[in-house]
């Protein structure tokens, strides 16, 4: 699974991988162009710290949807209201002006359905462009539906319905998200994912997490931390 936000240090995104694909590098530049305006048009200078952060963050999602950025986590360091939500948004914007090429495909997860409405207000996007997935009728009867999600290019979910549908561990091999039959290789979670939650257990119920025969790597208590946090790590 890859969630493609980033963290302090930014990674090191190959632009020859982008050049290569006019679509991709020219979408990565019209995006970043679109966004700074529009920050700035709400009266919100934009330091040059943020500027290289959020250029970089267009980069990455350029590269994540044509498949040239390695699968894994990447959080953006950016504090609520520095453009993260825009730079989504913008992104989305010019990706359909430019009738979705490069082609790809996107998941977003929210922390709450409510934050899908405004999250559809904010893409600008038309019916025949998303789909939900939460199991509320309401909400999944928004865009091209539920039952037609697999062939919506942009995907809104929330982390809870993530987290829910990814019980067996690999969230690669949960198709309820897929695009035509593939994986989203654009994965984007808002604001506030976290990758773990408390969890309680019966002292009673720790031994059956443990295979005293056959002690993984590292001994049961490695394996014991695996088995509680996995799942949230992951999903």
């Amino acid at each position: 699974m890859g969630d493609f936000s980033f963290g302090n240090e930014l990674p090191e995104i190959d632009l020859l991988c982008l050049e290569e694909n006019d679509d991709a590098f020219d979408l990565a530049s019209s995006s970043y162009s679109s966004l700074i305006k529009r920050l700035e048009g709400y009266g919100n200078p934009v330091t040059p710290e943020n500027k290289e952060i959020l250029r970089g963050l267009m980069n990455l999602y350029a590269s994540a949807l044509v498949g040239s950025l390695e699968s894994s986590y990447y959080l953006c360091p950016l504090e609520p209201g520095a453009g993260k939500t825009e730079s989504i948004s913008c992104f989305i914007g010019e990706w359909k002006a430019r009738g979705f090429l490069p082609e790809g495909s996107i998941l977003i997860a929210v922390n709450t359905k409510d934050q899908i409405k405004s999250l559809v207000k904010r893409l600008g996007m038309d019916d025949s462009d998303f789909a939900c997935f939460t199991r509320d009728e309401e909400f999944d009867s928004l865009g091209v539906g539920i039952g037609n999600r697999s062939n919506a290019r942009i995907l809104l979910t929330t982390q809870q319905m993530v987290a829910a549908r990814s019980s067996s561990g690999d969230f690669n091999l949960t198709p309820d998200f897929f695009y035509k039959g593939n994986r989203r290789p654009l994965i984007v979670w808002d604001e506030s994912y976290i990758q773990s939650e408390q969890v309680s257990l019966a002292v009673n119920k720790l031994y059956r997490l443990v295979d005293d025969e056959q002690p993984p790597p590292g001994g049961p208590g490695l394996s014991l931390v695996h088995c509680c946090l996995g799942r949230h790590c992951r999903a």
